[in-house]
């Protein structure tokens, strides 16, 4: 079975965009706060979490984990980065 649409369909945008909607909608009411109203930033495909606790970015990593499994999705590891600011360091292995 044959997937998705060919580079450069002008509907692969917005289609991406009705896709990932729900993967937005539900970071931002799991884990938004007062004090961090953008649990989730993204640019075109790439996304971006922010934590400010381990329990916080694990909480992240499960939920989206899950939300690739309904969608039958796969993040592709080698193309994944965890950007540490401070002095703490944290790990995630698939």
């Amino acid at each position: 079975m044959n997937k998705g649409l060919f580079q450069g369909s002008l509907l692969s945008p917005v289609l991406f965009n009705v896709f990932i909607d729900d993967l937005l909608q539900g970071l931002h009411l799991k884990f938004a706060t007062a004090d961090n109203m953008f649990p989730a930033v993204m640019y075109a495909d790439d996304l971006l979490l922010p934590w400010r606790a381990e329990s916080e970015a694990l909480s992240m990593w499960i939920f989206l984990q899950k939300w690739n499994t309904v969608n039958s999705m796969r993040l592709k590891l080698p193309k994944c980065s965890f950007v540490t600011l401070g002095n703490r360091c944290l790990l995630l292995e698939d």
